[in-house]
């Protein structure tokens, strides 16, 4: 179903998170993420920012503000490349450009706590390119906002998986590609019941790989931290497994399986969407991640950037269980990677819904400009599925 949503829609919905949807405040126990009073808790998707020196620019402001104003979300996740660090590489001094990267993503930050919203981030493949400044002072900048969930250490609002000697080892000096690094973004955080007595549902973000020349997958230390969060909220929750989600830039192999074979009832009940990249690129070698994720029952959906031009997501039947994976819709006019992309081509974010009660429902964002300058936009829904019936 495709929605339109006219200027009185977009003023309500700006009004609504003005007087305190996914808005007011950010408190310690606000950053305490709970279901609201129906058992509806709504996150917005934003992938491949992919910011250059220009920062951020006019264009993608408005586009950012029209998605999140326009879908008051209660939490906003942006699942990587929100650089695109290679074109700092053109700075000579390396100290110049180090400084200027980091003040690239402290304006994300900046822009993402004016919001008043709880978010979190993980990384992708192109944001310590060429290192131009490590990942770990990248990370650093983002824990510095009161509103960012995730950090460091384990707090009252996530666990936090940080190994800094973890990553690939440097295959190309040359290029820049595959640099060895740690691994920081990797957070379970807990949605807890309108009362916030119990753990009804888990959201989980795992860091990507610097990598170009082949895409590296999540690693065993990743995999063996998620394996424990699972199996300790399984316990906490009198040893059944708590309704989860999962957040990543790059896509995983069971997905590409599912586009492969998405015709075919006995493993896609339904699926929407495009695949303008030609294919599904998940990490090589990247089974051990599927094989845990998916194992246990307790994953409800998967949730991609990466390939820029995919809007596709699937229904997937996985050992009698449904798991829905989806990519979002690119967030950004950014002109260093979308140089030969059309200004006309929608951009936007993706909706995840989840219910209290273990259902998931989600949908499309699409956003058309409908002035010269592309910053005023019509807004689409569409894409809709609900796990429950579909």
């Amino acid at each position: 179903m495709k929605k339109k949503l006219g200027v009185f829609l977009l003023l309500v919905a700006i009004l609504a998170c003005a007087f305190g949807c996914g808005g007011g405040d950010i408190t310690p126990a606000s950053k305490e993420l709970a279901f609201d009073a129906n058992g509806n808790f709504r996150i917005l998707q934003l992938t491949d920012i992919q910011l250059i020196q220009a920062g951020l620019e006019p264009n993608t402001k408005a586009l950012l503000d029209t998605v999140i104003d326009s879908q008051a979300p209660d939490m906003i996740i942006i699942t990587g490349d929100n650089t695109s660090s290679e074109d700092f590489s053109s700075i000579k001094d390396k100290a110049t450009a180090k400084a200027a990267l980091l003040a690239v993503h402290k304006e994300i930050v900046d822009y993402m706590t004016s919001k008043n919203i709880p978010w979190s981030a993980t990384f992708g493949n192109h944001d310590a390119l060429y290192g131009i400044a490590p990942k770990s002072e990248i990370f650093d900048v983002y824990t510095k906002s009161p509103t960012y969930i995730g950090g460091w250490a384990t707090d009252a609002y996530a666990n936090c998986y940080v190994d800094k000697e973890a990553g690939n080892e440097i295959e190309n000096t040359a290029s820049g590609y595959n640099i060895k690094e740690g691994t920081y973004t990797n957070f379970s955080i807990p949605v807890k019941s309108n009362d916030k007595s119990k753990t009804l549902y888990n959201i989980y973000l795992f860091d990507c790989q610097t990598s170009m020349n082949k895409y590296l997958p999540i690693l065993d230390s990743q995999i063996a931290w998620y394996e424990a969060q699972r199996d300790a909220l399984k316990a906490a929750n009198g040893g059944a497994y708590v309704p989860s989600i999962l957040f990543t830039h790059e896509s995983a192999e069971s997905f590409k399986n599912a586009y492969h074979n998405k015709d075919n009832s006995e493993i896609v009940s339904k699926y929407y969407g495009e695949v303008g990249d030609g294919d599904v690129f998940p990490p090589e070698n990247g089974a051990n991640f599927d094989e845990a994720v998916l194992s246990a029952g307790d994953m409800k959906g998967m949730f991609f950037g990466h390939d820029h031009l995919n809007t596709f997501n699937a229904v997937v039947k996985n050992n009698g269980h449904k798991v829905f994976m989806a990519y979002a819709r690119i967030s950004s006019f950014a002109k260093y990677m979308y140089a030969n992309l059309p200004m006309s081509y929608s951009r936007g974010g993706r909706i995840i819904d989840i219910k209290a009660d273990g259902n998931l429902t989600s949908f499309d964002v699409s956003c058309k400009a409908t002035n010269k300058a592309y910053t005023q936009f019509e807004v689409n829904t569409q894409y809709q599925i609900d796990l429950s019936k579909d």
